[in-house]
């Protein structure tokens, strides 16, 4: 399952939009429109647990900016999919993270939101 993150207000428009982007870009895989799930949840632990019952492989979002997690929220959570198989997707941010990539998320994501990460 692929899963596509956008903040309030739902945009079906845009959706449309970003799943028919994925499809194309995927279509050696054979996706089809019974594979995406749209999200606007707020809850990272609600994300966290559709993650799982969905069996998400991908997590595709615009962009982090609109996500409007705080920075350690989006790192938890970006680290928490990889963990768990999953790959992130941001389009805007040309920002994409495999398996292999964890030690990575921190800067980057620092890196794009213009923030330090100060671990706790």
């Amino acid at each position: 399952m692929i899963l596509i993150y956008s903040s309030l207000p739902f945009d079906k428009m845009q959706y449309n939009n970003q799943r028919n982007l994925i499809k194309d870009r995927l279509s050696s895989f054979f996706i089809e429109d019974n594979d995406f799930i749209y999200s606007t949840e707020s809850n990272v632990d609600l994300i966290k647990k559709l993650i799982l019952n969905h069996k998400i492989f991908l997590f595709y979002t615009e962009s982090i900016n609109n996500m409007r997690f705080s920075q350690t929220k989006i790192i938890d959570l970006i680290t928490y999919l990889l963990k768990n198989k999953c790959c992130f997707r941001s389009e805007n941010d040309n920002l994409t993270f495999g398996n292999n990539d964890i030690d990575k998320v921190d800067s980057s994501i620092s890196e794009i939101l213009n923030h330090p990460f100060i671990p706790s």
